[in-house]
């Protein structure tokens, strides 16, 4: 692969990192042939091996008690973009355009 950069070590470390943040991953101890896990003391059979096991992600909240947090300060401007807009009365979607604006906050006067 070419990096005409030659910062493919950098790139790759701070994604692992990001990856590793993340908290789907556990490192524990090293299990022993019979399955077992292997105590203080205990040598494994290969000292080079390491068992990382990917755990089920904390529990997000919900969008009710995230929306009930959320404080925004500032207003922000949306541009104009296409919506597949559901009919019901035809059974189909259709594209539509949805006219700038913005969003945020109501500006107290």
């Amino acid at each position: 692969m070419e990096d005409p950069n030659d910062d493919f070590v950098a790139r790759y470390m701070f994604a692992f990192w990001q990856l590793i943040a993340q908290g789907v991953t556990a490192a524990g101890p090293s299990q022993t042939a019979s399955g077992a896990v292997a105590g203080i003391g205990s040598v494994p059979s290969d000292p080079e091996v390491r068992v990382i096991r990917l755990t089920v992600p904390s529990p997000r909240p919900t969008d009710t008690e995230v929306e009930a947090k959320r404080m925004y300060r500032h207003r922000w401007p949306v541009r104009m973009h296409k919506v597949r807009q559901w009919y019901p009365s035809l059974q189909e979607h259709r594209v539509i355009r949805r006219a700038p604006t913005s969003r945020g906050p109501p500006v107290h006067r």
